[in-house]
């Protein structure tokens, strides 16, 4: 699972990891590292660094407004003003049991594909079609 989480984060990410004394931390993905992993800034008046790899991932929040679209899924909002077909909800955090309005898709199919993705990461997903 942890290495999957790896292979999706991008500079800019949020990255939620644990340190060695068993702390849950976030920061921000900066570069990737020499040995695999991400370098995070954690803050701080100097941006505290942080190594984030396979073994200490807890999650993974996508920056800004990607969502889907750097899965290659094609969202709504790359079609302008083509009435939206399919919806996809689904929990923000793995575990978590409320589901939340995730985006809009031209195609069932790309939500379907989007909710079978995010269903192999550990979300529960669902698609409702207008």
């Amino acid at each position: 699972m942890a290495n999957a989480l790896i292979n999706t984060i991008r500079p800019g990410d949020r990255v939620t990891i644990v340190d060695r004394f068993g702390t849950q931390r976030t920061g921000r993905a900066v570069m990737r590292s020499s040995h695999g992993g991400w370098v995070l800034n954690m803050g701080g008046k100097h941006g505290t660094p942080g190594i984030a790899d396979e073994r200490n991932i807890v999650s993974v929040k996508v920056s800004g407004g990607r969502g889907a679209r750097s899965f290659g899924f094609r969202k709504l909002e790359q079609f302008g003003g083509i009435a939206k077909r399919c919806e996809v909800f689904a929990t923000a955090k793995p575990r978590a049991r409320r589901m939340e309005y995730a985006g809009s898709f031209v195609s069932c199919n790309d939500a379907e594909d989007y909710a079978k993705y995010l269903r192999k990461s550990g979300h529960k997903a669902r698609v409702k079609r207008r």
